[in-house]
């Protein structure tokens, strides 16, 4: 149930990235992938490893891992603040990361210091629940 991945006039994953995360200014770095943590479509230049994404997804499920060593992600270590069902925040200083699960996918949106933490879960959120209302 991959149908935004190309094809068909669908608006594909690195679209979805680039236009509707990047694009807002409030996100900026991003990367959407499976919950086993295989990228779909991410930023130039922002390559988390599978490892790293399948550690966040799996803290959806068990976040006392997440709790105790905060987040690792692109290399950087971020402390974890909260997350419920479906979202997750983490910073580092002034800079943070935002997470959204869905069905079938993670969104992981970061965010400068000079973006309002609230700017970039709003964007990230958007995105996440349209994609959710597609039955994704």
């Amino acid at each position: 149930a991959r149908g935004a991945r190309g094809g068909g006039g669908a608006m594909s994953w690195q679209a979805f990235v680039d236009d509707q995360l990047l694009a807002t200014g409030s996100v900026t770095q991003a990367v959407i992938c499976d919950h086993s943590g295989n990228p779909w479509a991410q930023s130039a230049g922002f390559a988390p490893p599978p490892a790293e994404l399948g550690a966040i997804a799996g803290g959806f499920a068990n976040p006392s891992a997440l709790q105790a060593g905060g987040i690792s992600l692109n290399g950087e270590k971020y402390m974890f603040v909260r997350s419920d069902d479906q979202t997750m925040y983490a910073r580092k200083g002034g800079s943070g990361v935002f997470v959204f699960k869905g069905g079938s996918f993670l969104i992981i949106g970061t965010h400068s210091d000079s973006v309002q933490p609230g700017q970039c879960s709003a964007a990230v959120s958007k995105l996440g629940d349209y994609l959710v209302s597609t039955g994704m």
